[in-house]
């Protein structure tokens, strides 16, 4: 519905979870979220998800004070100068890596690698004490209100709960997109995921989607491996109870996996899942591993069994695109994302789990409606 913007959009006042400084305790904040510009769109968010890159956020990030939260759903309060994707009004999930389409790689028809993503526009929050505040990934949704680019906001369909859209707006675009869109896994591969989050069961969940005739989870927690396989993995190994490159090996009769995915970011389960891969096997990399980490290679294993390692960022998906269609596979039952959930809090409760941790929870999610 094309819409030239609106006019009378005011400036909103909302709380919103900030980190001030490196390694500084998170914060409630009172912060001013201006109208959206050209080009932008501002939702009312009424589901933002936790995710493990918001824990991390102080360790990997620079730019603060830093309003946390990229996860996220809502209803569009505002529509800037130009936007015709969407209208007031309108429900939508945020899609946080918007390509550009105009970069090299945009025009030759892979705006999942774009050299220019709007995620690093300028940010368009403001501190109540005038203080530019940065929003993360270009999101912020740990606030009542976010702006982001009209691409990052898509609409969603009628009939799935904002909670569930948030969601798939970032881990589950992220798990099913690396399975489905990265590795482009065939029906009947072996796949190995290791780590059961809500990435690492995205993952499963993906490839189920793919028709893999085996899918394999590892994990520490028995929890997310009972999960795994309610989700439909095949097999389950408790990393903390057996090796699970020996493990693997025997379940393929030695021939190793096509397909492993790692959602965890450590050098043990990268090591792991590149140890696990038959002849031609593909290791996709997943999991947000700390900048310092350094990867050794079997380069000779690698390059002899033509073996290929991948890093994925965002499932490679294009939001405008994927998104709206991962939703309707989870209106139809297809995928069941609501089994991910399984903490829900208020806006407040956020900064002490940012601190402190979510402990046994696999996916928590703040309603803010």
């Amino acid at each position: 519905m094309p819409h030239a913007g609106t006019p009378t959009a005011e400036i909103r006042r909302s709380t919103a979870v900030v980190v001030p400084g490196a390694g500084a305790p998170t914060e409630l904040r009172e912060v001013h979220v201006l109208p959206p510009g050209p080009g932008e769109v501002r939702v009312r968010i009424e589901a933002a998800g936790l995710c493990h890159t918001d824990l991390t956020a102080r360790r990997d990030l620079s730019t603060f004070p830093l309003l946390l939260g990229h996860e996220g759903a809502g209803v569009v309060d505002a529509v800037g100068p130009g936007v015709s994707q969407v209208a007031v009004g309108e429900r939508v999930m945020i899609g946080w890596k918007v390509p550009c389409m105009r970069c090299r790689r945009c025009m030759d028809g892979r705006p999942e690698h774009c050299e220019a993503l709007q995620s690093t526009a300028e940010p368009r929050l403001l501190s109540l004490d005038g203080q530019p505040l940065t929003p993360m990934l270009r999101a912020g949704t740990f606030c009542r209100y976010a702006v982001v680019p009209a691409g990052g906001a898509v609409p969603l369909p009628d009939g799935v709960p904002f909670e569930v859209a948030a969601l798939i707006g970032c881990a589950v675009a992220t798990g099913v997109g690396a399975v489905l869109r990265a590795a482009r896994v065939p029906a009947g591969a072996s796949v190995a995921v290791f780590g059961c989050g809500g990435i690492g069961l995205s993952a499963v969940m993906g490839a189920v989607l793919a028709r893999a005739s085996l899918v394999v989870a590892v994990d520490l927690d028995p929890r997310k491996l009972a999960l795994a396989r309610e989700l439909g993995a095949t097999h389950t190994v408790d990393a903390g109870a057996a090796d699970p490159v020996a493990e693997i090996t025997r379940l393929t009769d030695t021939l190793g996996i096509d397909h492993a995915f790692e959602a965890v970011g450590l050098e043990r389960t990268m090591t792991q899942a590149l140890a696990v891969l038959g002849l031609a096997g593909e290791a996709t990399m997943l999991g947000a591993a700390p900048r310092d980490l350094r990867l050794p290679l079997d380069a000779r294993r690698l390059l002899g069994r033509q073996q290929v390692l991948r890093g994925c960022i965002y499932g490679a998906l294009h939001p405008g695109v994927d998104l709206p269609r991962l939703a309707h596979w989870q209106r139809r039952g297809e995928l069941p994302v609501e089994r991910l959930i399984s903490r829900r809090v208020t806006l407040e409760e956020l900064p002490a789990l940012v601190d402190g941790g979510v402990g046994d929870a696999l996916r928590v999610v703040a309603v803010l409606a």
